[in-house]
């Protein structure tokens, strides 16, 4: 099993992308941060769904509706609160590191992201309720952004620089930092903690969207490479931002490197290795963020070494090749940055909805499930007395094989349900462009009438599982937009097969075959018999 100090002793920190109550109360944060985590960045989605599905916050937004607070006030101090908690466990890493590490982000309203002035002065109000010295602001690099960062880095505010999908809006971000901190040098005392700030620069999305250019331009061969070129030369740069003689004059009055995070790291398309980018990309003045489930299969079986400047004249010829067949990676960055941002937006109102119907719920009384347990109640109390003092939750969310046995056979690999929520929300869009090319196949033989699964055991119940659900509720939009009629092959009854292929129209079918192991012969035996029909 990988170790996240093997990362750090290669300059490299790990910062994890979520954070919610139970999380900081568990303990796990504490265990997170003892494995090697040495900062946390929150997003909306995971507080949304926190606050929606789970009793987290009851307490909390009793008290403070209670007071007569509105939402949005409501809002900002659930999250204060959780950021300052937050921060206090993570003191012992900023202190140790000497304010390098040690930081837990927030964001601000998108609202604000085209608005300089309204940046610098939410930055500043939301920054003062926290009170803490490793809380770290997050500003996208628009234009207003790139102007706020360096207002904020002058003031002293710590800053994350966020929705970097592109090298010359990196370049931007730097040169910003470089001039907000020699003005803020310049300007306050040299005993002063200098402020502190990371240029987040986003991976997958890039290579999700320039691979399917690729493949329409028939240049498959150049796929899979694209955003790791773009890091290695953004990497470069960097090197050549913090040195020389201005930078080191400007480190000698204690100015820290404003360093390289590398975020979006799980891949989007399953061609890539689940730790592709984390691999890639491991160096010295860099941060790699990760989500649960990234963070948990570089556990299983990451491996380090130093490697963002390894082929970085390869990188070169390869972004000049995808430019020269006409593909312009700085307006796929600012179009990236602009879906990005929207979708933030859509996340944040989200969240902002939540806590509204959270804060209703609980005004009407609204009550979670207890049960009665009778004569049960003691053997219960005492079982799950047991599971907490054992960490078993904890531990299964770590993906420790020894919660059912000493032996990590059969079970490391057979943990990925854990994470399939978050896997799956990054491709939803995947799975809506397929169903519209599905939708509006037109082919020499009409469009698709039938989708068939072929598929054994757990790779079959979920479409059965989702079928079953939405069965009644599709129907009537089925037959108005002429949707395929979903069938789920789990079986090798002669009879069954038979009957099945007599029905379908083998040219106007879609056969998706599924198998975790691409090695099941039930599942292959089928593929093979309908692909020769």
């Amino acid at each position: 099993m990988a170790h996240l100090d093997d990362l750090y002793h290669l300059g490299q920190s790990t910062w994890l992308n979520y954070l919610r109550r139970a999380f900081i109360e568990s303990g796990e944060l504490k265990e997170a941060i003892n494995d090697g985590v040495t900062g946390i960045t929150s997003t909306p989605l995971i507080f949304e769904k926190a606050i929606t599905s789970s009793a987290d916050y009851d307490r909390a937004i009793r008290e403070l509706v209670a007071k007569g607070m509105p939402v949005k006030e409501i809002y900002e101090a659930l999250v204060a609160d959780d950021i300052q908690r937050t921060a206090d466990v993570l003191h012992p890493v900023f202190e140790m590191s000497g304010g390098l590490d040690g930081y837990v982000t927030l964001e601000l309203n998108p609202s604000f992201a085209h608005d300089t002035i309204g940046t610098v002065a939410e930055a500043r109000h939301i920054l003062h309720g926290v009170n803490r010295p490793n809380a770290m602001i997050e500003i996208p690099a628009t234009e207003a952004g790139i102007v706020s960062i360096e207002r904020l880095i002058h003031d002293g505010v710590n800053v994350n620089a966020t929705h970097i999908f592109s090298l010359e809006t990196y370049r931007r971000v730097a040169e910003a930092y470089l001039r907000g901190i020699e003005m803020y040098i310049h300007s306050h005392s040299v005993w002063r903690q200098n402020p502190a700030s990371v240029a987040s620069f986003s991976l997958s999305k890039i290579d999700r969207v320039v691979d399917q250019l690729l493949e329409e331009r028939d240049r498959p061969d150049l796929k899979k490479r694209t955003a790791m070129a773009i890091a290695k030369v953004t990497y470069q740069t960097f090197q050549q931002y913090f040195d020389g003689s201005s930078w080191q004059r400007l480190a000698r009055r204690g100015a820290f490197v404003q360093r390289l995070k590398w975020t979006r790291t799980s891949p989007l398309n399953y061609d890539y290795p689940d730790n592709y980018y984390v691999e890639g990309l491991i160096g010295r003045d860099t941060i790699v963020t990760m989500s649960p489930a990234t963070l948990s299969a570089y556990r299983n079986h990451g491996k380090a070494a130093i490697r963002p400047l390894q082929g970085v004249d390869n990188a070169r010829a390869h972004l000049a090749e995808i430019e020269d067949i006409g593909i312009d990676l700085e307006r796929i960055g600012q179009d990236l940055q602009e879906q990005s941002l929207a979708a933030f937006n859509s996340y944040f109102q989200s969240l902002i909805g939540s806590v509204l119907m959270k804060r209703d719920q609980l005004d009407h009384d609204w009550q979670g499930f207890e049960p009665y347990l009778g004569p049960f109640e003691r053997e219960v109390v005492s079982a799950l007395a047991k599971f907490c003092e054992d960490r078993t939750l904890c531990r299964i969310w770590a993906g420790d094989h020894t919660v059912w046995n000493p032996e990590p056979e059969e079970i490391t690999n057979r943990l990925g349900w854990m994470h399939s929520v978050e896997t799956m929300q990054e491709n939803t869009n995947r799975l809506k462009e397929l169903v519209r090319s599905v939708l509006a196949s037109n082919g020499s033989f009409g469009p698709f009438t039938d989708v068939v699964v072929l598929g054994m055991g757990g790779s079959s119940l979920a479409a059965q599982l989702f079928g079953s659900i939405f069965a009644n509720w599709t129907r009537p939009l089925a037959d108005q937009a002429n949707y395929p009629v979903v069938s789920v092959l789990d079986t090798t009854d002669p009879d069954d097969i038979s009957t099945l292929s007599n029905r379908l129209d083998m040219e106007r079918t879609l056969f998706i075959v599924s198998s975790k192991s691409g090695k099941t012969v039930e599942t292959l035996s089928s593929f093979k018999y309908f692909y020769n029909l």
